[in-house]
């Protein structure tokens, strides 16, 4: 990236930076921090926008100081649904924005989930799991390497395996509720619970609701079944039960990192390429011997 006093970036967070009881609430601050440091260190100024309500009055602002030449370029550090081509032109500047599940967009970093399933699986499958379960986004591709990793394998998988859970929109604990609920429904599939059991988790706050709720009914990774999960490095969500798990982990380091020199590109019309994406680190537990 290149070192410039005249670059003036606008960070943009929404309810996830300031509401406290959101679990995501972690990541997103260290994200927010990394983003600072890292804009800092090339002499970058920078302007954080955050609001927890009337998202339009906080774009309005953003426009306001395009008008006025204070910023050179925006990081969406949320996404609620924005049009990211909209959003360039209306406020005709680069933008760039980090999306779990994005969708190859070269302004949009997301995770890599080819990568994040592949390599849950691979440790599954070398932890001596034949029968393979999947928590999270069953979205016709993520069943489709699903299916693929499996086969590779030898392996059989149906739909029926990525276990079912609701969400409910209203309620912020949703996600942990459905971990947990997912736990029960898991039992319910599988009949019995054995060693042979792999779980692969797409989401860290299902997955903490999933593991609290398997410890309640007296089963723990790496013990009766094998579990890996995708995490964010430094958050508290998993906080306490990641014994025996093995962790796709994200840096949000990483993240601010990525996020940045994409814009710098953009604003220097010096892309290469349309993927943008971040591929997690696998983290094993010490019981496998990894």
């Amino acid at each position: 990236m290149k070192k410039n006093a005249n670059t003036t970036v606008g960070l943009f967070f929404g309810s996830q930076l300031i509401n406290p009881m959101l679990t995501s609430t972690a990541f997103y601050k260290m994200l927010l921090m990394n983003l600072q440091l890292i804009a800092r260190a090339n002499r970058w100024q920078s302007k954080t926008y955050a609001f927890d309500g009337d998202i339009s009055q906080v774009l309005n602002e953003v426009e306001e100081d395009v008008h006025q030449g204070i910023l050179n370029g925006v990081v969406m550090g949320t996404f609620l649904g924005f049009d990211l081509c909209e959003l360039t032109a209306r406020f005709k500047i680069p933008i760039v924005g980090f999306a779990q599940g994005g969708n190859g967009h070269h302004s949009i970093l997301s995770i890599d989930m080819e990568y994040l399933i592949n390599t849950g699986l691979d440790f599954l499958v070398k932890a001596g799991c034949s029968r393979l379960w999947v928590l999270g986004a069953p979205q016709q591709g993520n069943q489709q390497i699903v299916r693929d990793r499996a086969q590779y394998y030898g392996l059989d998988f149906c739909s029926e395996r990525f276990i079912p859970y609701t969400i409910d929109f209203n309620d912020i604990y949703t996600y942990e509720k459905a971990g947990a609920s997912a736990a029960g429904n898991l039992l319910e599939l599988s009949e019995a619970i054995t060693p042979r059991d792999g779980v692969l988790i797409l989401d860290d706050v299902l997955a903490s609701g999933f593991v609290k709720q398997m410890h309640e009914m007296g089963f723990q990774p790496g013990r009766h079944f094998q579990l890996a999960s995708h995490c964010n490095r430094g958050a508290p969500t998993l906080f306490g039960y990641t014994d025996g798990m093995a962790l796709l982990e994200i840096d949000s380091a990483e993240v601010a990192f990525k996020l940045l020199r994409r814009l710098d590109e953009l604003m220097n019309s010096t892309v290469h390429g349309d993927l943008f994406s971040i591929r997690p680190k696998l983290i094993v537990p010490r019981s496998t011997g990894g």
